[in-house]
């Protein structure tokens, strides 16, 4: 079945994960589900999220600076604060997700993903709509 792994909250000092958690997040086997896991204010950087199941996590201020974002799922998600300076969005599934107030966001990030009417993106951004 799918794995499932819990990673402790981060303070706002923006605390490092610690190694063991690095791995489960970088080199993790199979589907990554982390369904409304709490990483608010974690600390993702370069982490690769490739395919990981955020469904309803809580990113709230989380940095995720250049981390990989490619197909993965984030419906419901609480991305408040969150930090996407330079991550890698190809096929990432961002429909009905609120990114009004995200930081770091392209519209380059927006035009890779697959979006629907109802989500939000930050002013200037366009929804890039899902094919079929």
């Amino acid at each position: 079945g799918a794995r499932h792994y819990r990673i402790r909250r981060r303070n706002p000092r923006r605390c490092p994960l610690r190694a063991s958690q690095k791995r489960h997040i970088n080199q993790a086997p199979g589907p990554r589900v982390y369904a409304h896991a709490n990483l608010a204010n974690a600390t993702l950087q370069f982490a690769n999220l490739s395919g990981a199941r955020l469904d309803g996590a809580d990113l709230r201020g989380a940095d995720l600076t250049s981390a990989w974002m490619n197909w993965a799922w984030l419906k419901d998600a609480k991305l408040d604060g969150a930090n996407f300076t330079r991550a890698k969005f190809v096929g990432t599934q961002i429909q009905g997700v609120d990114l009004s107030k995200v930081i770091g966001l392209t519209q380059e990030q927006v035009s890779k993903s697959c979006a629907t009417r109802e989500t939000k993106l930050p002013q200037g951004l366009r929804i890039s709509y899902c094919a079929g």
